[in-house]
């Protein structure tokens, strides 16, 4: 309906939308965790090979290949264990996750994402900060969500989750620039 409204008012050129990923799993940085917990899992059982294949009667060199292509087999399989998960707390936590959309327009914003649908004016909008992801997440909490582009109103603060299709400091630079506030990317 908001779309709708201010394409009609404003027109298609002046009015952002941005919907959810087609698949939360698959974000930006999950390829380069997975592949390097993947090489460390490979590297070890290839140090553990060597270490059987050099066994020699006598010699304890070979022991030592095997004890470090271990402790690489175990980083690498708890790493990738631990990481995987991540991505499936956020989509456990903001449910149907699969229609958030964000409407960005001359008038304002428009969002729905998970409990929180609405719109927001741009007078009433009293900051944006585009947080950083906490490097180490040790609850559940929403507060805790991957990164995250907070829009402070009075009184609140409104959790824009990464779970678009564009970036969050694309999405950030839109609204700053809307809003009439100087582009810090």
């Amino acid at each position: 309906e908001f779309y709708a409204k201010e394409v009609e008012s404003f027109g298609v050129d002046r009015v952002w939308s941005f919907r959810a990923r087609r698949n939360l799993y698959n974000l930006p940085g999950n390829w380069r965790r997975r592949a390097c917990f993947a090489f460390l899992l490979l590297a070890g059982l290839v140090w553990i090979v060597a270490a059987v294949m050099l066994q020699r009667p006598g010699r304890d060199e070979s022991i030592v290949w095997g004890v470090y292509g271990g402790l690489l087999v175990v980083v690498g399989l708890i790493g990738s264990l631990v990481s995987n998960p991540m991505n499936r707390r956020l989509a456990k936590q903001i449910p149907k996750w699969q229609e958030a959309a964000i409407v960005i327009a001359p008038s304002g914003i428009g969002m729905v994402q998970g409990d929180i649908q609405g719109q927001l004016r741009w007078d009433e909008l009293r900051d944006v900060r585009l947080g950083r992801p906490p490097r180490f997440v040790l609850s559940d909490t929403r507060a805790n969500m991957s990164g995250g582009l907070d829009l402070i109103v009075a009184g609140a603060v409104i959790r824009v989750c990464d779970l678009y299709d564009r970036p969050l400091p694309v999405i950030a630079k839109m609204i700053r620039q809307y809003w009439g506030q100087p582009v810090k990317v």
